[in-house]
């Protein structure tokens, strides 16, 4: 318990030059400099440098909308501020779609809660984009031979590549 104390005390007098020396030593440091947004700290807003788009192609017929779902208050709460931050940080914007999911809250960890939409019907009237994946072989036999592995946390991944404004609604 003392060397997590020290620890602690010894990251408070941490200052901005020597974290930058740290990185700098990393064999990683290139990769991190080269491509800084995949650290970026939450709630600032994200540049798009790519043309990439996602596109929602749907069957003919009206808008999909189902009711909402009523949610207990610390459910709804953890949504009201989940939904504020990424407005603020410029991953979701206020809408008046006619499409509508209702919205289930999934327990995260031990002590929070992440908002996941209900999009099962919203997903029959939707064409589906086909990405074969490899067999898995494949992917392992280029680990052959590996022995460092890392894992970057990239800052909710799966919300970076913006939605074509005509799918937008």
């Amino acid at each position: 318990m003392t060397i997590y104390y020290q620890a602690i005390s010894s990251l408070s007098q941490v200052d901005q030059a020597s974290i930058k020396t740290i990185v700098a030593e990393s064999p990683f440091s290139t990769i991190l400099q080269e491509f800084p947004d995949i650290t970026r700290f939450p709630g600032l807003p994200r540049l798009v440098k790519y043309s990439t788009q996602h596109h929602i192609v749907t069957t003919e017929g009206p808008p999909v909308s189902s009711r909402p779902r009523r949610l207990a208050p610390q459910k709804l709460l953890a949504a009201k501020k989940e939904f504020e931050e990424m407005v603020s940080c410029g991953t979701a914007r206020p809408s008046n779609s006619p499409w509508a999911s209702p919205l289930h809250m999934a327990r995260k960890g031990q002590d929070g809660w992440r908002p996941c939409g209900d999009y099962r019907a919203v997903n029959a009237r939707t064409i589906p984009d086909r990405y074969p994946v490899h067999h898995i072989a494949y992917f392992s036999q280029n680990l052959v031979g590996s022995s460092i592995f890392s894992k970057i946390d990239l800052v909710k991944a799966y919300q970076q590549i913006p939605v074509h404004e005509g799918d937008i609604c």
